[in-house]
C-alpha cells in the first residue's frame, strides 16, 4: 500500500470505526492481526492488519489459532473492551495509528506498513509497551520501555507542498524528474508518475532543466489529485489487465492505467479486501504448487537413479551368471591354467616371465594358454578371456570356487533387484500422489468464505420446519425473556417441556395454521434442547399453548425469576417425544450455511447431515468430528465445509454432549 492508499484508507476507517469497541484480538500468523470490533446497533466489523503490507476491514471468515501468541495476549490485556477514539495516518507516511481509550489509560496501536513492517503498542507516555518485532536500528530502537520514535521521513508531506518546495527539485541536477519527485515528496513512484503524466511532462528529463511553468503545472496536478482526498471524490477500483489479472487496487482511476479495465467498489476498504484476499490466496497456491513441483522433481530424480540402479543390477545378474556358466563349461582348462600360474608363483618365477610363457603358448593356440589375458601385479588374480568376455579369476581358489563366487554375486544382485523394484513402486506411488495433489491444490486452497450477515433469529436456537415456518428457542434465561417479550405474536404457538429449566420455543406461524408435522418437529426441537438431553433421557413430554396463556404476572406472594413465565389454561400435550437432532450444511447463493433441527425438518433441505442422540460425551470434541463427517459427505464442497468456523456447528449441539448415530 502506498502513502496515498493509506491516506484514503484512514479516512474511511476513522468514519467507520470511531467509537467502536475492541471485542477481541487474534494473531493470524507471524505478521497479521485481526481485531474484532463492535458498535452499538451496527453489525460487528473485522479489521485486518498485516505488518509491512496492508490494513483494511475484511468481510471474509479468517481461521483463528486455538492458542494466542504472547504478543496477542499482551494486546488483549491492554486493549480488550477499549474504545477506538481515532484512526489516523502519521504524517504522510505508511504508518497507521489507532488511538484506543481503555481502563488502563490511552494507547496507540501503531501499524508500520513499510519494509518488513511492525505493529507496536505505545502508552500515553509515548513508551513502547509491546511490539510484534523488537529491533535496534541506526535511527531508532523498537525496545520495550523505550520512547517510541518515528522512522526517518520518506520525503516532504505532499499535502503541505508548495511551489517553493518543488523548486528544490532543480538541486538534484541530472537526476531524472520521476526519481527526484519521489525523493522530494512522500508520494511513491506510482503517484509521482501519475502527477507527471497529468502535467504533460517527460518523466525522464533531468531535474535541473525544470522551468517555472513546468513546476506550476506539476503543483497544479498535485493539488488536483489531493483534492480528491479532501472532498472524498473517490471511485475505488481494482485494475485488471488484458488477461483478466488483477494488477493493482487504487482509490480512483489513474490515467497511468488508461486502457486497462476497472472493477469498481463502494468503498476503498472493500476493494482492498477483495484484492489482498485474492492475491494472498494466489500466493499461497503458487507457493504450494512450487513446493509440490519441488517434491515431484525430487521424487523423479530418485526414480531415475533407482531405474538406473535396477538396470545396472540386471546387467550384473546376467554377466555374473554368464561368467559362472563359462567357467563351468571350461572348468578343466581353467583349472589347468590356474595350476600353471600357481606353480610359477611358488617357484618365484618373475611375473613378466610367466606372462611371456603363457603369451607364447597362446600364440601357438595351445590349451589352456588360449584363455589367458593378463596377470594383475600385486593382486592374487589373473584375467581370462572366453567368447570375447574378459573376467578376473582368483588363482588362490579353484576354478569351481571361482564359478561359485560369480553365481553368488548374481544371487546378491538379484536380491538387490527385488528391493530396488519395491522402492521403485513406492517412488512411483509417491509421484502419482504428488501429481494428484498438484491437480487438487487449486480446488483445496480456496479464497476464504465471506462472512455472512446473520439474521436476527440466529441469536437463538432456531430451525425451519419442513413447511418453511420459523421456530426460535431461548438459549438461557435472558434469551427466554427476549423471545417471549419481543418476538411472540398473537398467532404463534409457544412450546415448553414438562419440567423446570426447559427453554421456551416459539413457532412463528405467520398467521397460518401449522401442520401436524410442524408441531411435531417443534416439540422434538423443544425436548432436545431441554434438560432432558443433558440427563440423557430417550424421550420427554412437551406441551404447547397460545401466547395469551402466558403472563409475567405471578400469583400473589410469588416471584418469577428472569426467563420464567406463568402459563394459564389448558396445555396441549405431546407425549413421549424422542430426543434426536440433525446438523447439516446447505448451499445458498454460493454460500455454505450450517443448519440444525429435527431430522424430519432437515432432510428436505439437504442430504449432507448427521443425526445426534443424547450421550455424555464432550461436545467440543464432537463438534470437530461433526464438521469432518459433513465435509466428507460434501464432495466438491469439502474444503468450504472445513473452512466454516467451528462455532457455527457448536451452536446446534445441545448442552450435555451427544453421539453421532447416522
Amino acid at each position: 500500500m502506498t502513502s496515498f492508499d493509506i491516506a484514503t484508507l484512514t479516512l474511511e476507517l476513522n468514519r467507520a470505526l470511531q467509537g467502536a469497541r475492541i471485542n477481541n484480538i487474534y494473531q493470524i500468523n507471524s505478521t497479521t492481526l485481526l481485531l474484532k470490533l463492535h458498535q452499538s446497533s451496527n453489525p460487528p466489523l473485522s479489521l485486518l492488519i498485516e505488518a509491512g503490507k496492508r490494513a483494511h476491514l475484511t468481510s471474509y471468515a479468517i481461521g483463528k489459532p486455538l492458542t494466542p501468541s504472547s504478543f496477542c495476549s499482551a494486546l488483549r490485556k491492554y486493549l480488550l473492551n477499549g474504545l477506538i477514539q481515532k484512526i489516523s495516518q502519521i504524517e504522510f507516511e505508511r504508518i497507521i495509528s489507532l488511538d484506543v481509550e481503555t481502563k488502563y489509560g490511552n494507547f496507540q496501536l501503531i501499524a508500520e506498513l513499510f519494509g518488513k513492517g511492525n505493529i507496536i503498542l505505545v502508552n500515553q507516555q509515548n513508551q513502547i509497551v509491546h511490539a510484534l518485532t523488537y529491533r535496534r536500528m541506526r535511527d531508532r530502537n523498537i525496545i520495550r520501555g523505550e520512547v517510541f520514535k518515528l522512522p526517518p521521513t520518506a520525503g516532504l508531506d505532499p499535502t503541505k507542498s508548495s511551489i517553493e518546495q518543488l523548486k528544490k527539485l532543480r538541486e538534484q541536477g541530472e537526476t531524472e524528474v520521476i526519481i527526484g519527485l519521489t525523493k522530494l515528496l512522500a508520494l511513491g513512484g506510482l503517484y509521482a508518475e501519475e502527477i507527471l503524466l497529468n502535467s504533460g511532462m517527460d518523466k525522464n528529463m533531468p531535474c535541473k532543466q525544470l522551468e517555472d511553468e513546468q513546476l506550476a503545472k506539476m503543483f497544479q496536478a498535485i493539488t488536483v489529485i489531493f483534492s480528491k482526498l479532501s472532498t472524498s471524490e473517490l471511485n475505488p477500483c481494482i485494475v485488471v489487465d488484458e488477461n483478466g489479472n488483477w494488477i493493482d487496487v487504487i482509490p480512483f482511476p489513474l490515467n497511468i492505467y488508461k486502457g486497462k479495465k476497472f472493477e469498481t467498489f463502494s468503498s476503498f476498504n472493500e476493494a482492498l479486501d477483495e484484492y489482498f484476499t485474492k492475491v494472498s490466496t494466489e500466493k499461497i497456491t503458487t507457493l504450494t504448487t512450487e513446493q509440490i513441483t519441488s517434491r515431484r522433481n525430487e521424487q523423479e530424480r530418485i526414480l531415475s537413479q533407482q531405474l538406473e540402479q535396477l538396470e545396472g543390477l540386471k546387467k550384473s545378474v546376467e554377466l555374473n551368471r554368464k561368467l559362472g556358466d563359462l567357467i563351468f563349461s571350461h572348468l578343466h582348462d581353467l583349472q589347468t591354467l590356474i595350476t600353471i600360474i600357481v606353480t610359477a608363483r611358488r617357484s618365484r618365477e618373475p611375473l613378466d616371465q610367466t606372462s611371456s610363457n603363457l603369451f607364447r603358448d597362446k600364440q601357438r593356440r595351445q590349451i589352456p594358454a588360449i584363455y589367458f589375458e593378463r596377470l594383475s601385479p600385486g593382486r592374487r588374480e589373473f584375467y581370462a578371456s572366453i567368447e570375447g568376455i574378459v573376467f578376473p579369476l582368483d588363482f588362490g581358489l579353484s576354478a569351481q570356487e571361482n564359478a561359485a563366487r560369480f553365481y553368488e554375486k548374481a544371487k546378491k544382485a538379484n536380491q538387490k533387484m527385488k528391493g530396488v523394484s519395491k522402492a521403485i513402486e513406492v517412488t512411483k506411488s509417491k509421484i502419482e500422489s504428488i501429481q494428484k495433489q498438484h491437480l487438487e491444490v487449486k480446488t483445496k486452497i480456496q479464497k476464504p468464505i465471506k462472512k455472512r450477515v446473520k439474521p436476527w433469529y440466529e441469536k437463538f436456537h432456531w430451525f425451519y420446519t419442513s413447511e418453511g415456518l420459523l421456530a426460535i428457542g431461548g438459549r438461557d434465561a435472558t434469551t427466554n425473556e427476549i423471545i417471549i417479550k419481543r418476538y411472540m405474536e398473537p398467532n404463534d404457538l409457544v412450546f415448553h417441556a414438562d419440567f423446570p429449566g426447559a427453554p421456551f420455543v416459539i413457532l412463528k406461524t405467520d398467521g397460518k395454521q401449522p401442520s401436524e408435522a410442524s408441531v411435531s418437529q417443534v416439540a422434538q426441537f423443544e425436548a432436545s434442547y431441554s434438560r432432558a438431553w443433558r440427563s440423557a433421557f430417550g424421550s420427554a413430554d412437551v406441551y404447547w399453548v397460545r401466547p395469551d396463556q402466558i403472563s409475567k404476572s405471578p400469583p400473589a406472594g410469588e416471584y418469577l425469576r428472569k426467563g420464567m413465565f406463568m402459563i394459564y389454561g389448558q396445555r396441549n400435550y405431546i407425549r413421549g417425544v424422542s430426543l434426536r437432532l440433525a446438523i447439516g450444511v446447505k448451499k445458498i447463493d454460493d454460500q455454505i450455511y450450517v443448519i440444525g433441527g429435527p431430522p424430519s425438518a432437515i432432510q428436505p433441505q439437504t442430504n449432507i447431515y448427521v443425526e445426534l442422540v443424547p450421550m455424555k460425551r464432550p461436545s467440543k470434541k464432537l463438534t470437530g468430528e461433526i464438521r469432518l463427517k459433513l465435509a466428507e459427505k460434501a464432495g466438491d464442497l469439502h474444503g468450504q465445509v472445513l473452512a466454516l468456523p467451528i462455532e457455527e456447528f457448536q451452536a446446534f449441539v445441545p448442552a450435555g454432549g451427544a453421539e453421532i448415530v447416522k
